[in-house]
Parts: structure tokens; C-alpha cells; sequence
């Protein structure tokens, strides 16, 4: 079995054939880019959209983190029937992959055949949800690519302001060390030299003569 996820839902699709042995080879990659020899090893089984756009977001906002929701979980479950020893499900992602076999006593793989195989499902998914996807589920699917963006891009945002925030404390913070350590060079200099102190207030520049002077 392997689980493919999209702003549209989750798909389940089942391989026919053990294509380890085939990956690295021109003929694979023929096979990769056909339609219909493609879909012929690679099978249809189930697939459940998302409710409602919100619903979208925080599964995809999950899957974003490695982290599988109830939704997934159900829709496993639900359209796996035979026994968890008797198949393998591959996963794209290697810690969603690890999170649902501890999960649901699942064994899921995550390798580079599976890697390729949902590389062809992806190529091929636009003509693919053709055939049994509705107009406005498809419409929905740019409204979701669009919100995930754009929620993704608020978090980056809220990164970016915390990273300003506590460069600002840092300089604040050099700041008040820079005044305290001029303070205390001006008062122990001026017991040796106290006219000094008359003569330069800027906190650089009397450093500087001071080292200078010795």
C-alpha cells in the first residue's frame, strides 16, 4: 500500500508489482512518465477528502511537522482490512513513517522505491483526479494550496519577528555593558590622570587615550 497526501485528502493506492530491482533502470522511468502502464501496477483504492477547509489546514499543518492526525489514523484503519503482518505501507515522509508504525502497529517503509512510486502518482495527479474528482473539490484545491501558503508564511513571519525582537535585546543589552565598563575605566583612570576626563567625554575616545598613555 502507499499513502499519498494532497490538499484535496488522502489517497490510498496498492502496488502490484515489487519494482525494487526496476528504479534505476531507463525502463523505469519509462514506465514512471505512461499513464496507463503506470496505473496498471499502481492501483486506486480509497480515497477521503478533507471536510472543510480548516479541516485541510490542520491535518497539512500536521503532516508538515511529521505528525499524523486522527483523520489519518481512521482512514487507515478503516480501508486497510487484512491483517498489519501480511502488508507494508509506504510513507513518503520517514518520520510520518515512524509515528504511524508506532501509532497504529503498522509496518510502514520509507525508502527510494517509494519515493519514486509516489514521484509518478504526483506526476500523473492532475489528468488522475480527473476521472472521479468533482469540479469543486478541485476548486477547493487551490484554495487550500492557497491558505496552507499563506498559514505557513504567517509562521514564518512570527520566526522572523521573535529572531528582530531578541536582536534588538542583544544590542540593548551590549549597550548597557559598553556604558558600565566606560564608567569604570573614566573612575579608576581619573585617580592617575583626572584633568583627562575634562578633556575627551567621549567614552571611545578616552579608551583609546588611555591605552595610549598607559
Amino acid at each position: 500500500y502507499l499513502l499519498f497526501e494532497n490538499t484535496l485528502g488522502y489517497f490510498l493506492f496498492f502496488c502490484l508489482e515489487d519494482f525494487s530491482f526496476q528504479i534505476k533502470t531507463p525502463k523505469w522511468e519509462i514506465f514512471i512518465q505512461n499513464y496507463n502502464e503506470f496505473f496498471k501496477k499502481i492501483k486506486f483504492r480509497a480515497f477521503i477528502p478533507f471536510k472543510t477547509i480548516d479541516h485541510a489546514l490542520k491535518n497539512l499543518l500536521l503532516l508538515s511537522k511529521s505528525c499524523q492526525s486522527n483523520f489519518l489514523s481512521e482512514f487507515i484503519h478503516t480501508q486497510i482490512k487484512i491483517s498489519p503482518q501480511k502488508f507494508l505501507l509506504g510513507v513518503e515522509d520517514s518520520k510520518l513513517a515512524t509515528k504511524i508504525n508506532e501509532r497504529n502497529n503498522i509496518q510502514v517503509i520509507s525508502n527510494e522505491l517509494v519515493l519514486e512510486i509516489i514521484r509518478g502518482i504526483r506526476f500523473h495527479f492532475e489528468k488522475f483526479i480527473q476521472n472521479f474528482v468533482n469540479f469543486g473539490l478541485r476548486k477547493n484545491l487551490n484554495n487550500v494550496a492557497f491558505f496552507f501558503s499563506q498559514s505557513k508564511m504567517s509562521l514564518s513571519f512570527r520566526k522572523t519577528d521573535s529572531t528582530v525582537v531578541q536582536s534588538n535585546s542583544l544590542l540593548e543589552l551590549i549597550e548597557k555593558d559598553l556604558n558600565f565598563f566606560s564608567m569604570t575605566v573614566k573612575e579608576w583612570y581619573s585617580k592617575h590622570f583626572p584633568e583627562l576626563n575634562l578633556i575627551l567625554s567621549n567614552n571611545y575616545l578616552f579608551a583609546i587615550a588611555v591605552k595610549f598613555i598607559g
